[in-house]
């Protein structure tokens, strides 16, 4: 056996070195880029800061590696192939790789990625992270690559960049980052986490969000140790600065408070204290349905931090600026509001800066179209009031009314005995159904006894709710938008009911999301006519409908119909919805040069430009399009215009004719057969169906360069006879503007509309295509 030697006055630590070097070759051999970040936790443990190590460190820092290396073994990492996920590949993890250190690891092209769960890739065309850029979430082919502009052949000198993209987990969590509120994040809920397991890196942490009801405890060193800091509430960059803690945490423990009794017993008290207001001061009663959700021991208004999951708290009427929201700041992702109730969101506290209307139940999905989602600072919660119907004397089965018209089983209540009409309201009760025979307008409460002493206890059989500013609501007039007006909510009316004069329309006033028919006789039937901006009474005369309506249909237009749609990708990936307004791409948040299709409602419009000044080279669209089919422009748009631009939709005049047909008398047996006596064959209009119609689009649509386009346009059309509206379908399939124009001057031998041929001119946007089309129609 080999004796030992000792240097004087030290310590043989062969037996611990020996282990430790293995374990540092592991830790080069599988994580070369964590070795550092290993080392320097050393330090901080005091292992390698003595020039004589203390031995029960050193086996406490093997013990540590000997946790956190199989956790750091199994990470996932990218996988970039130089052919279609074969051939030749390197793994590579999180971190930022330029055009040389790509090509130390042997990437000189890429084609195809893999991309695991929880990381995600921006790749860009040129060195040094410049150029075009295209963030990967998920696996990609090289044909998706090159739909998206980013072919092999484009990245001769690439650089990418490697992060994380954390999934939000199901419960409640902590947010950490590396920046201020920004940069990489990792969400935690509750659990100890190690420097390893933080996700931002060691001695990264700037801030931290945590919403109510969680508490994180900072610690400088791993394993727990050293300094610590105790944290309830969101920790900006300047907090942790002045406490000594930015860019220290090394480990951390989140924990889950628990729930004080103070907070379960504090909605049970507003039992007591409503109760006796309501039923001894009449006043009180304005706001029925707050008073109902209070007895009943139910929430009026419940903000949650997750998507109807995480932290949420209970709001009543009321102001509730950001130390009064109980789940944090910017932490609000979805809310439950119940009937009665309208909540404004502000994304900055004191109930100011840009602010969101809802009065009904909001997921998180549909807050993050809204680009509302995480940024509230300060909610205002108000009651709606609301007409309410009794079978008794303010008791038995009730029905809280929206303003409308209710007949029969609609009511809700067969024998009405009382009713309650907040200030605002009206309410009209007819003694027979279809609002006929006698009448009672309300302007009050009304008890059973008020009722009996008008006849009207437990005779209503249709009934009108009438209220003032609530809602959205269209403004009719007689005149050219003065003299005698009223104002009409969605619904259905016939004016021969009651409620308007008949036949006094001459000019409306249309709110944006409203839609109007107008129709000329009773029951909506009749010439029709469709609207939805304000018209005034040239419009009516011109169309000859003023003056002549009798029946009308008021809707509300869906969000679909309202906004368009700009995606990242082919219809999914980032979006946002657009209402009409001028924006800068690099101001919104799919980002500059990223939109690869479009989606845009009947009556509306976009216009997108390549320069971020909304000038340079544009293209128009007035209906959905994919702009990686002819790649022109995908991915190019720095500029948006997005337009309502909705025709009124009029029904033609059916004009009536009488056939006079003339007895031939004929004095002789064999029939004579003049030009008079032939028969009538009455031909069959000349169209194009719609089955012929939708082959031509699929034609079309399937050919990729544009002369090929216009060849099939015209040969898919040949011989047909075409509406004005099929052939603004056709033509708007064509990218650029000069196919479009060459089309409808080719299409208008077809067109069965040619007086109204000149309908057509606003396809154009630019003044040549314009005048071209004009010159073009003079000479016909």
């Amino acid at each position: 056996m080999l004796k030992e030697s000792h240097p004087a006055g030290g310590h043989n630590n062969t037996l611990f070195f020996g282990p430790l070097f293995v374990f540092g070759k592991a830790i080069n051999k599988w994580h070369p880029l964590k070795k550092a970040q290993i080392f320097q936790n050393c330090n901080k443990l005091a292992i390698f800061s003595h020039p004589t190590p203390n031995p029960m460190k050193i086996i406490l820092f093997a013990v540590t590696l000997l946790m956190v290396i199989p956790s750091q073994a199994q990470a996932q990492n990218v996988s970039v192939y130089s052919d279609d996920f074969s051939g030749s590949h390197v793994d590579l993890g999180p971190g930022k790789y330029d055009t040389q250190s790509l090509a130390r690891n042997g990437i000189t092209s890429i084609v195809s990625f893999k991309v695991p769960t929880g990381l995600k890739v921006t790749l860009f065309t040129k060195n040094n992270f410049e150029g075009n850029s295209l963030v990967i979430t998920k696996d990609v082919t090289p044909e998706y690559l090159k739909s998206k502009g980013f072919g092999s052949s484009d990245l001769i000198m690439p650089s990418m960049i490697v992060e994380r993209a954390p999934v939000q987990p199901t419960g409640p969590y902590v947010t950490i980052y590396k920046d201020n509120f920004s940069g990489d994040l990792n969400m935690l809920t509750p659990g100890q986490y190690e420097f390893t397991e933080l996700g931002i890196g060691n001695d990264q942490l700037s801030s931290i969000k945590i919403p109510k009801g969680l508490k994180v405890r900072l610690y400088e060193h791993g394993a727990f140790q050293g300094r610590s800091l105790e944290l309830t509430n969101d920790a900006s960059a300047d907090i942790l600065i002045k406490n000594k803690f930015n860019d220290q945490t090394s480990s951390l423990i989140v924990e889950v408070l628990p729930v004080p009794v103070k907070e379960e017993t504090r909605t049970v008290v507003v039992v007591p204290v409503v109760v006796p207001v309501v039923e001894t001061q009449k006043t009180v009663v304005a706001e029925p349905e707050k008073v109902k959700a209070a007895n009943d021991g139910e929430p009026v208004v419940t903000i949650y931090e997750g998507d109807f999951s995480g932290a949420s708290n209970n709001l009543t009427s009321g102001k509730y600026p950001l130390d009064r929201l109980g789940i944090g700041n910017d932490q609000l992702s979805s809310i439950k509001i119940p009937k009665g109730f309208r909540v404004t969101l502000f994304d900055n506290d004191a109930f100011d800066g840009n602010s969101l209307v809802l009065t009904e139940d909001t997921r998180a999905g549909d807050l993050l179209d809204q680009q509302f989602n995480n940024v509230t600072s300060s909610i205002l919660v108000q009651s709606i009031p609301m007409v309410t119907i009794y079978e008794g004397d303010y008791a038995g089965v009730r029905r809280v009314l929206d303003p409308g018209k209710y007949r029969g089983p609609d009511m809700g209540v067969t024998k009405i005995s009382s009713v309650k009409v907040p200030e605002g309201f009206t309410l009209t009760l007819f003694e027979k159904d279809n609002f006929l025979g006698r009448s009672l307008v309300l302007t009050h409460d009304a008890g059973t006894d008020y009722l009996a002493r008008n006849n009207f206890d437990n005779i209503t059989s249709s009934l009108v709710v009438g209220a003032k500013e609530i809602g959205p609501q269209i403004t009719l007039f007689k005149n050219d938008f003065t003299g005698t007006s009223a104002q009409f909510l969605p619904g259905r009316y016939d004016f021969r009911d009651g409620g308007y004069d008949d036949n006094a329309v001459n000019s409306i006033r249309i709110p944006r999301g409203l839609q109007v028919t107008l129709f000329e006789n009773g029951s909506f039937r009749g010439r029709s006519m469709v609207l939805r901006a304000d018209t005034g009474s040239d419009f009516f005369a011109a169309n000859q409908f003023n003056g002549i309506t009798t029946s009308m249909i008021v809707e509300e237009l869906p969000a679909s119909e309202l906004y368009v749609t700009v995606y990242e990708q082919v219809n999914t990936g980032v979006s946002e919805k657009l209402g009409p307004g001028r924006y800068k791409a690099s101001a919104l948040r799919i980002g500059n040069d990223r939109i690869s299709s479009v989606k845009v409602p009947k009556g509306m419009r976009a216009i997108l430009h390549d320069n971020e000044n909304f000038d340079g080279n544009s293209m128009t669209f007035e209906s959905d399009r994919d702009l990686t089919v002819t790649g022109v422009f995908d991915n190019r748009a720095s500029s948006l215009i997005i337009e309502d631009i909705f025709i009124p939709v009029v029904t033609p005049v059916v004009e009536q004719t009488t056939t006079i047909v003339t007895p031939v008398v004929v004095t002789t047996t064999v029939p004579v057969v003049t030009k008079e006596t032939l028969p009538v064959v009455t031909l069959p209009p000349c169209e194009m169906t719609s089955q012929q119609y939708d082959n031509a689009v699929k034609a079309v649509t399937s050919k990729s360069f544009r002369d090929e386009k216009m060849d099939m346009a015209q040969l898919a059309t040949k011989g047909k006879c075409m509406s004005n509206v099929q052939i603004r379908g056709i033509a708007k399939l064509f990218a650029f503007e000069d196919q479009s124009l060459e089309f409808v001057k080719y299409a208008y031998d077809l067109s069965n509309e040619k007086s109204e041929y000149y309908t057509l001119a606003d396809l154009f946007n630019f003044l040549s295509s314009k005048s071209e089309f004009t010159d073009f129609l003079k000479s016909k």
